[in-house]
């Protein structure tokens, strides 16, 4: 098991992409921007934690904060009571799984893959919400219903991820 980053390690990294002309999202804008990732407002989260989507060090943020159970402020896209798992579990790693497999996948089958074992009831509800999320942008397609519902990816740029 790797070690997560210090909370050092990232203000270094998120530092080093500033020097570059590349501040990281939760760095960028006025004050008033930048409040929103230490907001108490869920809404003001939710939009903060949004932003972190193209963010560079965005996992290793979202791994200080599970390893320190950092109970406030957006994190590496999470939101407190939000972050619970291993970080494993995000689009790419969901695109990746469902390209693994030869016919189409349920949620289960697709964490499963992530998780390499048994996945937790989280595991999965992560895995749903992003996969709905993948078929609302049309990167994949749902067939079926109730507990019979497969996904499959929608491009070959995708599938060779």
């Amino acid at each position: 098991m790797t070690t997560p980053p210090t909370i050092e390690q990232l203000h270094a990294a998120a530092a080093e992409h500033a020097d570059q002309g590349r501040p990281v999202p939760c760095q960028q804008g006025t004050p008033a921007d930048r409040a929103a990732w230490t907001s108490e407002d869920r809404h003001d989260l939710a939009r903060a934690a949004e932003q972190c989507a193209p963010c560079p060090i965005r996992a290793q943020c979202r791994a200080v904060a599970v390893h320190a159970q950092e109970p406030t402020g957006a994190w590496g896209g999470t939101v407190p009571g939000r972050r619970g798992g291993t970080g494993r579990i995000n689009t790419p790693a969901v695109l990746a799984a469902l390209a693994a497999h030869d016919h189409p996948a349920t949620v289960r089958e697709i964490a499963a893959h992530i998780v390499a074992g048994t996945p937790s009831p989280k595991d999965r509800q992560e895995v749903a919400s992003i996969a709905a999320r993948l078929v609302s942008t049309g990167r994949a397609t749902k067939t079926g219903a109730g507990n019979r519902v497969r996904y499959t990816t929608t491009t070959e740029q995708e599938t060779a991820a």
